[in-house]
C-alpha cells in the first residue's frame, strides 16, 4: 500500500477475504435508479 491510497482510507486485507466480499458484491443488484443520466455543459 502506499501513502496515497492510506491516506484515502484504504485498507490491507487478505486475499481471501477479498474473494468473499467480491463474491458478496456480484451477488448484489443495483437499482436502475443507482445510475441517472447527466449532461454536461462546456
Amino acid at each position: 500500500m502506499n501513502p496515497h491510497l492510506a491516506s484515502l482510507g484504504a485498507m490491507e486485507i487478505e486475499r481471501t477475504e477479498f474473494r468473499k466480499e467480491l463474491a458478496k458484491g456480484k451477488k448484489q443488484t443495483l437499482s436502475r435508479e443507482c445510475y441517472q443520466p447527466q449532461f454536461l455543459k462546456i
